[in-house]
Formats: structure tokens, sequence, C-alpha cells
């Protein structure tokens, strides 16, 4: 792949990089705040509340297991994207940039290697081509 070849295509990947991101953070934030909006509710704090009483019955009972009751009154989706969505947010991005980073390095990889193998072959029919003029035996 020459320089002209290998610059289009990191640009191009900056470009598709850029828009990516940009498309699943502001997927995520919109999905934040459906997500808190619905778990505010109270039909979803009654439902939470229900599977913690369910929860301390069940830590009473005698088995192989001891379940602890949760400590938090609201659930655990709210508190984490209300109060941790920096971190989810940063998590998002730094994952999806090294995913994005690995699919990247390997199709340039792939190119790279076919456009090699594609001048590679232009050169060995050259090669035959200017043996059978000269009258040279082939290789």
């Amino acid at each position: 792949m020459n320089w002209s070849h290998a610059k289009r295509f990191w640009t191009l990947s900056l470009l598709g990089y850029l828009a990516v991101m940009t498309a699943v953070v502001l997927l995520l934030v919109r999905t934040r705040d459906e997500q808190i909006a619905r778990l505010s509710q109270p039909r979803a704090q009654d439902a939470w509340q229900d599977w913690r009483s369910a929860a301390a019955e069940q830590a009473d009972t005698e088995g192989p297991v001891q379940r602890k009751t949760p400590q938090s009154v609201e659930p655990p989706a709210l508190v984490l994207l209300r109060d941790h969505f920096g971190v989810v947010l940063a998590a998002t991005i730094v994952f999806g940039t090294a995913l994005l980073a690995v699919i990247l390095i390997a199709v340039h990889g792939v190119l790279a290697r076919t456009q090699l193998a594609h001048l590679h072959g232009k050169g060995q029919r050259a090669q035959k081509e200017g043996s059978r003029r000269s009258g040279e035996p082939e290789q």
C-alpha cells in the first residue's frame, strides 16, 4: 500500500471512527434519559421494593447459598445511569475505540497484503515476459 493509499485509508478510517463513536454516544445518552424516566416512575420503584422484600425473605431461609438483602432503596440501573454515567460513558468510548482500532488495523493489513501480492504478481509477470524476449530460460 503506497503512501497516498495509506493516507486516504487512515483519513477515511478517522472520519468513520468519529461518526460511529458520535452515534454511539448520542444513542447512549438518549437511552440513559429514557431509562432514567422509566426507572423513576412509582411502578418501577414498587417492583424494586417487591424484589427487595422477596430477597429479604430468601435471606432468612436455610440453604447452600445465603442471599443478602440489597441495601439500595432505588433500582441499581437507576443509580448506575444517574450517578455513575461518566464511568459508563468512558468505558463505552475506551472499549469502542479499542474494538474499532483492532478492526481497522486488521483491515489495513489485509488491504496492504493484497496490494503487495498484486504488485508482486505484476513483477513476476514482467520478469517472465522480459526473459521470453531475451531468450533466457524461465525460472
